[in-house]
C-alpha cells in the first residue's frame, strides 16, 4: 500500500484547460482505464476529466483537490485562481515542458512533477532514427532517386557519404535529450560532439562526447548538425545564415527544439543555394508555417509535424512516470522530477 489505509486518501482530479473532441480523446489515452486504476488505488479520484469551462465555474469542482494530474492543455490559470486552490499541494504532469502554465503555480509554492524523461525518450529515438539515415545520405538519395538517371547517379555519390561509422553529429546545447542520442549514436559508432558553454569537458568526456568550442565549429566540421537548445528568448535567430553557409555538401540539419532559434529565411537561402543540403524540420516558427512558406515546396526541406514527442504507446511511459511519482511523493520519497522556477529559465 502507497498509504496507510486508515488514513483518508488525498482528493485528486484529472484536468484539462480545454475541452475539444479531440483532445481529451488523447487524454483520457494518457489516463485510460489501467492508468486511472493505478492512480485510485492511492488517491481518491474525481470521475471524468475537470476541464475549464466558459463561465470558469470549473474551479468549483476542484474545491478541496489536493492534488491534479494531466497531460498537454494542462491548467492555465492565474495567480488568483490558483490561490482559490487552498488544498493544492502537487501537480503530475505526463509531458515534458511546463513553461506554457508552470510560472504561477510554482510562484505560488506548488511543486510540479513532470514526465520530461520519458517524453525525452521518445524525442532521443526520433533524432537518432534521423541522424542515422542522414548519415547514409537517405534524404539526399529520396530526392536524387526520383528519375532512373537520377537513382545511378545517387548510387555512385552514396560512396562519398560517410555512412554511420565515419558520421560526425554535432548537438546544439547538452541537456537530458542531447545526452540521450549522444549515448545512443555513440554505441553505433558515430562521433558525436557537442556545443553547450554551460557543459563542461570532462562532463562530455564521461558520455563519450567531444566538447566544440565555437559554435560556428559545430556547422563547418560535423555532417549532421541536431539543435537542441532551451527555450530561451536570447537564442531566437541564433541559428542563421553564416551558420547555414558552413556546412558541408550533403550535411543535414535536424530541429527538434524551438523553431524559433532558427532563422528561417537563412534557412531558405541555404536550401536553395546548396540543394545538397537536407533540412529535417520537426518544430518551425510560426507553427505551422505560414501557408505561403517555402518551407513547404523546397524540395531537401522534410518538414514533420511536431511528432519528435510521445505518440501512440510511448504515451503510457508519461503517465506511468508520474503515476510512479505520485506514490512515491505519498511514500515520502525525494523526487527526481520536480521543476523549479530555475530550470523553468533554461528548459525547453
Amino acid at each position: 500500500m502507497t498509504q496507510d489505509s486508515k488514513m483518508t486518501k488525498k482528493r485528486a482530479a484529472i484536468v484539462s484547460d480545454i475541452w475539444t473532441p479531440e483532445r481529451p480523446a488523447l487524454l483520457e489515452r494518457i489516463f485510460g482505464p489501467a492508468e486511472r486504476e493505478r492512480i485510485e488505488a492511492s488517491f481518491s479520484l474525481a470521475p471524468g476529466i475537470v476541464s475549464r469551462k466558459a463561465d470558469d465555474r470549473f474551479l468549483e469542482s476542484l474545491d478541496g483537490v489536493q492534488v491534479l494530474f494531466g497531460s498537454w492543455d494542462f491548467l492555465q490559470l492565474t495567480a488568483k485562481e490558483i490561490a482559490s486552490l487552498d488544498k493544492l499541494e502537487h501537480i503530475f504532469y505526463a509531458a515534458g515542458s511546463v513553461k506554457y502554465f508552470g510560472r504561477p503555480f510554482l510562484e505560488a509554492g506548488i511543486p510540479i512533477s513532470t514526465a520530461k524523461k520519458a517524453n525525452g525518450r521518445a524525442v532521443v529515438s526520433f533524432v537518432v532514427a534521423q541522424a542515422l539515415l542522414a548519415s547514409k545520405g537517405y534524404f539526399q538519395s529520396i530526392l536524387s532517386s526520383r528519375t532512373r538517371h537520377g537513382y545511378r547517379a545517387a548510387v555512385s555519390r552514396n560512396n562519398d557519404l560517410p555512412g554511420v561509422l565515419g558520421g560526425r553529429v554535432a548537438l546544439i546545447g547538452f541537456g537530458v535529450i542531447a545526452r540521450g542520442v549522444a549515448a545512443e549514436l555513440t554505441r553505433y559508432g558515430m562521433k558525436v560532439g557537442a556545443y553547450d558553454p554551460f557543459a563542461g569537458s570532462d562532463e562530455m568526456a564521461t558520455c563519450g562526447v567531444e566538447k566544440i568550442e565555437r559554435l560556428q565549429e559545430a556547422f563547418s566540421d560535423y555532417h549532421i548538425v541536431s539543435n537542441h537548445l532551451p527555450n530561451l528568448p536570447q537564442l531566437n535567430g541564433l541559428i542563421g545564415k553564416e551558420l547555414f553557409f558552413l556546412m558541408k555538401d550533403n550535411a543535414s540539419f535536424i530541429n527538434t527544439g524551438r523553431g524559433a532559434q532558427v532563422d528561417e529565411q537563412a534557412l531558405v537561402d541555404a536550401l536553395v543555394e546548396k540543394p545538397s543540403l537536407v533540412a529535417l524540420l520537426d518544430v518551425t516558427f510560426p507553427e505551422p508555417p505560414d501557408e505561403d512558406s517555402p518551407l513547404y515546396t523546397l524540395d531537401n526541406c522534410f518538414l514533420s509535424s511536431h511528432i519528435a514527442g510521445s505518440l501512440g504507446g510511448e504515451l503510457s511511459r508519461m503517465s506511468a512516470e508520474v503515476i510512479e511519482s505520485s506514490e512515491g511523493w505519498l511514500a515520502g520519497e525525494p523526487l527526481d522530477n520536480l521543476e523549479s522556477l530555475e530550470s523553468l529559465e533554461v528548459s525547453a
